[in-house]
């Protein structure tokens, strides 16, 4: 269960009232659109699904959204503008498997690229009615790793790029699961403008990926690039751990943001 008895875990009323709403526009929205450009009739089931688990999922990271009831923080306008990111990314990740999504070259790459944009937005928000909390940070991030990899996928579908495109979606993935054996690696991180620069070019790279009027021999090279960037930043990331590993160990937390 997301929701536990214990006030602390007590999911905050307006971001229940949230995600509902944001999934009644993705039911109406999904249904009228998919008539309109040809999807099949499983498209607005796969985004609504998609939508609600990724939810699920995401409420359960440390800090999980009920601390913010234990914070005295609401759910606020701030985690309102990255859960609607994150119906924009189910969006997207419904057209995987889609025969005419290809045909949606030019609306996929604007739509992703209101997601990347809205990126800042959050955050902007929350500093400006001072309701930063560690869950927001780690939601924000979320849904940028999410984004990430449903970009990857539609490249590789669309034929933009090979398999190997999926190394940029999963490597964030592979360096959360493998601080189970080893501990270290979920040390905290310090702050790093790289780290940010790293993932903006890399959503940017993916989206330039997607561009139709592109040559796929292009598409190829600055998706291998995006990834390129992302390797060299995890690996200075690695490094900086290994050499810290000393530390107690610690949750992973916002700093990991990529």
């Amino acid at each position: 269960m997301i929701a536990a008895t214990t006030p602390h875990r007590r999911i905050p009323r307006d971001a229940i009232v949230c995600a509902a709403s944001l999934a009644v526009l993705l039911v109406f929205g999904t249904t009228t659109a998919g008539d309109h450009l040809l999807l099949s009739p499983g498209y607005p089931v796969k985004v609504v699904i998609g939508f609600v688990i990724a939810t699920a999922l995401l409420w359960r990271l440390a800090p999980p959204v009920g601390t913010l009831a234990a914070t005295g923080k609401r759910y606020g306008a701030a985690n309102a503008v990255t859960h609607t990111r994150l119906a924009v990314v189910a969006l997207l990740g419904g057209l995987i498997g889609e025969p005419e999504a290809l045909s949606l070259g030019w609306p996929i790459v604007i739509t992703a690229a209101l997601a990347a944009a809205a990126d800042g937005i959050d955050g902007a928000i929350a500093r400006a009615h001072n309701t930063e909390s560690g869950f927001g940070a780690r939601f924000d991030m979320e849904v940028d790793a999410l984004l990430i990899l449903v970009l990857c996928a539609l490249a590789w579908q669309f034929d933009r790029a090979g398999a190997w495109v999926f190394g940029s979606g999963l490597m964030r993935y592979l360096f959360v699961f493998a601080a189970r054996p080893w501990p270290w690696l979920a040390n905290p991180l310090p702050s790093s403008r790289r780290r940010k620069l790293v993932c903006v070019l890399q959503v940017l790279a993916l989206i330039t990926c997607l561009l139709p009027v592109l040559p796929r021999s292009v598409s190829s090279l600055v998706a291998a690039i995006g990834l390129a960037l992302l390797a060299a930043s995890f690996a200075i990331d690695l490094r900086w751990l290994h050499m810290n590993r000393q530390r107690s160990s610690q949750p992973a937390g916002p700093a990991l943001a990529r």
